[in-house]
């Protein structure tokens, strides 16, 4: 199955925003931050990318195997790999909670990341 460029944004867009929507409206962001494992949340200096609940090929038809696959091992694991390296670069040792609650204090680069990593790890907990 041939996806174009506009159907993997559209379903990533939709995937993305059901995510949010169903995390802030269940409790909101206190909620998401009790859904990361105790490792994630008090883990400092190394971020890891968290494995998924559920098997890369669960929302087909919808989303492709392929698409998932993607999107968690090479996007996902991209947000982790770039707050490792400006975190290292900063000396900062923080979890990954207290740099979201904290994000003003932060560069770009680790506002940025650490909001990509912290995203995608809450909401693949749906």
């Amino acid at each position: 199955m041939e996806n174009s460029r506009r159907d993997f944004l559209r379903k990533s867009s939709f995937l993305a925003l059901a995510g949010l929507g169903a995390q802030f409206f269940s409790s909101g962001i206190a909620k998401a931050a009790g859904s990361l494992s105790p490792e994630e949340a008090s883990a400092v200096s190394e971020f890891t990318l968290p494995p998924l609940p559920y098997a890369y090929d669960a929302l087909e038809p919808h989303i492709d195997k392929m698409t998932m696959e993607i999107h968690h091992t090479k996007h996902h694991q991209a947000y982790v790999n770039n707050l490792n390296k400006a975190a290292k670069e900063a000396g900062l040792e923080v979890s990954l909670e207290d740099l979201v609650k904290n994000a003003s204090k932060y560069s770009v680069a680790i506002r940025n990341n650490g909001g990509g990593h912290w995203n995608h790890s809450f909401s693949g907990k749906l």
